[in-house]
C-alpha cells in the first residue's frame, strides 16, 4: 500500500531542533512534514528544507532523522565533491584516508525548498550551487526492509555525503574489527580493510610503523545504534563514517560511488542482527569439533613440532590442533620468522610432511597451515605467474608490484581472473588431499593497491574491499572439494561485509589480528575485547585471538612476559577458538611449556575450555540459525541494560548468561565491574549473589579470570576431560568417542531457584526450587522417578549419587527430586548425566594454579637454530 500523509507538527523552537548540540536558530524548519509510507516504514519530511525522519510502522518513535541544523549553521543533509584524493599506502596501511578525502573539492547545496518525488520510492533532491541537483532516496529493499541513499545518475560528482542527526548519548557498535572501546561513538571511521600497522595511536606521526585507532584488518560495514535502528552499508566502494565526533552529527561518505545503506527491519537488536545477516551471510556447515579444541602452534620445523606434540600428550594436555605456518620453508631471525610465500611443504624444514600429518592424525591432531595472497619475486611461483598475467597489473599492462612486509619485492593475485583461481586452487587441493592437510590461516588480502589494474576491469577503489571476500571464497572452495565431509577450517584477520555480501558468510573462523605482545588498549591485549565483540555484532560467527599477542619489537615492544601469557591463556579458553601462537619469535615470548607453573596453567585452562564443547555447539547452532555470535557484545546479550555495559570496560558475553570480564591491566589482581540488578553466581562459586547495580571489585589473581553466570543457567559441559575432538588411536589417548552421550549439567538456579530450559542432543531439560548455596543441598535424598538413589560406589553402573552431585546412566527420561528441588529431563535419546551446583561441576578445575612471576623459561630454544 501507498501512503502519504500531510501532518501539522505544532512543538517548541527547542523540540524542532533534534539533532543539534547547541540550540541555534534553525529558520529553515517549517514545522510542516509530509508522511510518506514505503511498505513497513514510515519517513516524515519538512516540504520547506527536506529534513526527514525514518520510523519503522511498528514503533512509536523514529529512530533516525537529518535535519537542516549542523552545529552553529544551517547546513543541507547532502553533499558531493570531484576530485581523486592523494593515497599514501606503504606495506597495506593507508594513512588517514578520511583526511585525504576531506581535501577533495567539496561543493555545499542550496539550504532552499527541495523537490519531492514519491511513487512508491520516496526521493528529495537539491540544487547544488553549480546548478546541477542531487537527491537522496528511500525504497523498499529486500525483506521489507529500507534502502536510503544518494543518487548519482548523471556522475556529475565522485564522492558524496550523507548527514544524520546525533542525539544525545546516542552509542554505536559493529563495524567489525574495531578496537576503540565497547561504544564507538565520537570517532570517524574509514570502512577499508586494511594492515593495522605495529601498534595503533590516535595521530600519524609515526606512520607507516603505527597506524590510527580507527584502522581495521575488517571493517565490516554493518552497525547498530542505542536509537534502535541498525544498517547494512550498500556497497563495496570507500565509505568513512562519522559517529557524531563534532556537532555537525553523523556523517557517512563515500568514493566513487554514493553513499547508501539498508534499514533492517525488527524490533530487537537481535532480530535486526539476523536481518544483517541476511545481507552479510552466516556459518554455512557446521565446524567440525576440533575446531572448538585447544590449537597449539608449532612453527619452527619437525623437531619442534615433535617436541610439542610430546609435551601435550606427555603433560595430558587437551589439544586437537597443530597449526605449522612455516610448513612452507622460511627463515627464523632474531626479529622475525620470514616465511616463504611457496605453495608447497619444504622438505628441509619439515622432512617427509604427509607421513608426519598422518602420524599427527593419527595421536588426535588436525593439522593446519599457511597461506596468503603474496607472490615474492624470489619465490618459486613468479616466473609462472607473470608469464600468465595471473597478477594484478600496472597501468603498463605489467605485474604491479610493492615492498612486502619482509621488504621484498612481491605482487598480488588477480583474484578477478579464473585462470589465476585454478591455477591456486590446483596447489591448494595437493596440499589438502595428497599432503593431508586440515585448513590454513588464509591471511592477508588487505593490500590492494588503488593503482591496481585488475583482470575484470573493475575500479579498483570499488575492489579492494571486495578482495578478502574473493580470497576467503578461494580458499573455500578448495577445502570443501578436498574434504566433502566437512572436516576442515581456514581462519582469517581480514574481512569486509555489505549488502552484496560478506565475510561471516564465507570465513568459518576470524581472528584478531597481530596484536602486540603488551597491555595497551590500542593494540595490546585490552583490544582483543572490543575487537571480538564489534565482530561478532556484525555477524562474525566464531573468533579468537593469538594467546600471548604476535608482534614484539623489543624495547619499545617487550616480549610477552609470564603474567601477560597468563591472562591472554584464561581470555582465550573462554573465547569460541582458544589458540596459541609463537609471535615474531618463539625465543622471545612466553610459551605454554616455558616453566612448570606455565604449564599447569595452560593445562587447567585448555580442560575448562575442553569441557565447554557442548556450550559452545549450542550457541554455533545459534549463529547458523539466526546470526547471533557465540562472542557477543553486551548490549546483543542483553538490550535492557545498554547504560550498565556501556558503564564498564573490557567485558563480554558467551550467549546470553555467561559473563566474561578478563584482567587486562598489569600487576591487578581484582576487577571493577557494574552487572545489573538481578542474580549471578560466580563461575566456579558455590552460592548465588544478589546484585545491585553498584561497582564490585572481584579478586583475580593473575591465574584467575572473572566469569558470572547469570541465575537460572543451566551449562551443558562434556562428562570429562578427553585428550582430542579429531579422533585418536586408542594408545595415544581419548576422544568424543570415548565419552558418547555422556555429558556433565552445571545448575545456576536463579532468584526464585528456576532453571530455564536448556536442549542438548534431543533432550530438554529444565528445573526448579533449587536452592541458592550448593551447600544446602543433601544429595543422599536424592531421588530418580520417586526411587531412593543408592550412594556411588566403584564400579557401580547404575543411577546413584555422591557428596556433590547425582550420576544417571543410561536414562532418556525422568524427574530428579533432591528436597523440594526438581530437575526434569525429557527426549527419546539414551544418556548418561552427572548433575552438579555451580563450582561443584568443575571440581579441582576450580582451584587456581600456582603463580610466581618469572623471566626465566625452561623450554628449549635451540631447536630453532639453523631454520
Amino acid at each position: 500500500m501507498l501512503l502519504k500523509i500531510t501532518r501539522i507538527i505544532v512543538v517548541p523552537l527547542v523540540l524542532i531542533l533534534t539533532g543539534c548540540k547547541h540550540p541555534i536558530d534553525c529558520t529553515a524548519d517549517t514545522g510542516v512534514k509530509d508522511r510518506y509510507q514505503i511498505g513497513e516504514w514510515l519517513v516524515d519530511v519538512d516540504a520547506g528544507n527536506g529534513s526527514w525522519e525514518v520510523q519503522p510502522q511498528a514503533s512509536e518513535n523514529p529512530v533516525m532523522s537529518s535535519s537542516v541544523c549542523a552545529g552553529q549553521s544551517l547546513q543541507s543533509p547532502v553533499s558531493t565533491a570531484n576530485g581523486e584524493p592523494l593515497v599514501l599506502n606503504f606495506t597495506g596501511s593507508f594513512r588517514n584516508l578520511p583526511k585525504a578525502m576531506d581535501k577533495l573539492r567539496w561543493q555545499s547545496i542550496k539550504a532552499e525548498k527541495p523537490e519531492i518525488n514519491y511513487d512508491g520510492t520516496l526521493s528529495i533532491t537539491w540544487n547544488m550551487e553549480n546548478s546541477e541537483s542531487v537527491r537522496i532516496e528511500f525504497k523498499g529493499h529486500d525483506r521489507g526492509n529500507l534502502w536510503v541513499g544518494i543518487v548519482n545518475e548523471e556522475n556529475h560528482f565522485n564522492a558524496a555525503e550523507m548527514r544524520l542527526d546525533c542525539p544525545a548519548d546516542e552509542a554505536f557498535f559493529g563495524l567489525g574489527t574495531q578496537s576503540t572501546g565497547l561504544d564507538l561513538s565520537g570517532r570517524r571511521y574509514p570502512l577499508w580493510t586494511q594492515e593495522q600497522g605495529v601498534g595503533k595511536v590516535d595521530n600519524d606521526l609515526t606512520w607507516p610503523l603505527t597506524n590510527r585507532r580507527e584502522a581495521a584488518y575488517a571493517p565490516i560495514g554493518v552497525w547498530h545504534s542505542s536509537q534502535g535502528y541498525s544498517a547494512v552499508i550498500g556497497h563495496d566502494s570507500y565509505s568513512d563514517i562519522d559517529l557524531c565526533s563534532t556537532d555537525e552529527g553523523f556523517k557517512l561518505r563515500s568514493y566513487k560511488l554514493p553513499p547508501s545503506f539498508v534499514l533492517v527491519k525488527g524490533n530487537t537488536l537481535k532480530q535486526r542482527l539476523t536481518e544483517a545477516t541476511e545481507y552479510v551471510g552466516r556459518l554455512k556447515e557446521t565446524p567440525p569439533n576440533w575446531v572448538f579444541a585447544p590449537w597449539n602452534d608449532a612453527a619452527a620445523g619437525d623437531a619442534w613440532l615433535r617436541e610439542t606434540i610430546s609435551q601435550l600428550r606427555d603433560n595430558e594436555i587437551p589439544s586437537s590442533v597443530i597449526w605449522s605456518e612455516d610448513w612452507a620453508g622460511g627463515e627464523h631471525t632474531p626479529l622475525i620468522l620470514k616465511l616463504s610465500f611457496n605453495w608447497d611443504w619444504d622438505p628441509v624444514t619439515y622432512p617427509n610432511l604427509p607421513s608426519t600429518i598422518d602420524e599427527l592424525h593419527n595421536k588426535g591432531f588436525a593439522f593446519l597451515t599457511y597461506f596468503n595472497p603474496f607472490v615474492s619475486k624470489k619465490g618459486d611461483n613468479w616466473s609462472y605467474g607473470d608469464d600468465n598475467g595471473l597478477f594484478i597489473q600496472n597501468s603498463k599492462g605489467k605485474t604491479h608490484t610493492f615492498i612486502d612486509y619482509f621488504f621484498a619485492k612481491s605482487t598480488m593475485l588477480d583474484l578477478t581472473n579464473p585462470n589465476t583461481l585454478d591455477w591456486l586452487k590446483q596447489s591448494q587441493l595437493y596440499a589438502a588431499q595428497v599432503t593431508g592437510i586440515d585448513g590454513w590461516m588464509a591471511d592477508f588480502a588487505e593490500w590492494l593497491p588503488v593503482t591496481s589494474h585488475l583482470y575484470s576491469g573493475e575500479d579498483p577503489w570499488i575492489a579492494h574491499n571486495q578482495y578478502p571476500l574473493q580470497w576467503q571464497a578461494a580458499n573455500r572452495a578448495a577445502l570443501a572439494d578436498a574434504h566433502e565431509d566437512n572436516n576442515w577450517t581456514f581462519f582469517v584477520r581480514s574481512g569486509w561485509g555489505s549488502i552484496n555480501g560478506g565475510s561471516p558468510g564465507i570465513a568459518p573462523v576470524l581472528w584478531a589480528g597481530d596484536q602486540n605482545t603488551n597491555w595497551t588498549k590500542g593494540d595490546g591485549l585490552p583490544s582483543v575485547i572490543p575487537i571480538g565483540a564489534h565482530a561478532g555484532i556484525s555477524g562474525v560467527p566464531l573468533f579468537g585471538s593469538d594467546i600471548g599477542g604476535y608482534i614484539s619489537m623489543p624495547p619499545l615492544i617487550p616480549h610477552t612476559d609470564k603474567e601477560l601469557f597468563f591472562r591472554w591463556v584464561s581470555l582465550g579458553a573462554f573465547s569460541p577458538i582458544m589458540r596459541t601462537h609463537h609471535g615474531t619469535t618463539n625465543c622471545g615470548n612466553w610459551m605454554f611449556n616455558s616453566d612448570a607453573q606455565t604449564i599447569a596453567h595452560y593445562k587447567r585452562y585448555a580442560e575448562i575450555h575442553t569441557l565447554l564443547l557442548p556450550f559452545f555447539q549450542h550457541l554455533t547452532q545459534e549463529a547458523q540459525q539466526f546470526g547471533w555470535p557465540v562472542l557477543r557484545h553486551p548490549v546483543l546479550a542483553d538490550e535492557s541494560h545498554q547504560d550498565v555495559w556501556l558503564a564498564n570496560e573490557s567485558l563480554y558475553f558467551l550467549g546470553d548468561d555467561v559473563l566474561v570480564a578478563p584482567v587486562v591491566t598489569r600487576r591487578s589482581e581484582e576487577r571493577k565491574l557494574l552487572l545489573p540488578a538481578g542474580h549471578w553466581w560466580p563461575l566456579f562459586g558455590h552460592e548465588r549473589m544478589a546484585m545491585s547495580q553498584s561497582e564490585i571489585a572481584v579478586p583475580a589473581a593473575t591465574t584467575e579470570i572473572p566469569v558470572f553466570v547469570k541465575g537460572g543457567t543451566i551449562l551443558p559441559l562434556l562428562a570429562e576431560v578427553v585428550d582430542s575432538f579429531y579422533g585418536i588411536e586408542p594408545e595415544f589417548g581419548t576422544d568424543l568417542d570415548d565419552i558418547a552421550g555422556q555429558f556433565r549439567l552445571a545448575l545456576y538456579p536463579g532468584e526464585e531457584g528456576q532453571l530455564r530450559q536448556t536442549e542438548l542432543e534431543g533432550a530438554r531439560i529444565n528445573g526448579q526450587h533449587w536452592p541458592a548455596n550448593s551447600a544446602q543441598l543433601d544429595w543422599s535424598h536424592a531421588e530418580w522417578n520417586a526411587e531412593p538413589l543408592p550412594a556411588c560406589e566403584p564400579n557401580l553402573t547404575q543411577n546413584c549419587y555422591f557428596d556433590k552431585g547425582i550420576k544417571l546412566i543410561g536414562v532418556t527420561q525422568g524427574l530428579l527430586i533432591v528436597g523440594d528441588a526438581e530437575l526434569t529431563i525429557e527426549g527419546n535419546t539414551v544418556h548418561d548425566w552427572i548433575i552438579q551446583i555451580a563450582g561443584d561441576a568443575w571440581g579441582e578445575l576450580a582451584k587456581p594454579t600456582e603463580y610466581e612471576f618469572s623471566k626465566v623459561r625452561h623450554d628449549n630454544c635451540e631447536l630453532i637454530v639453523g631454520h
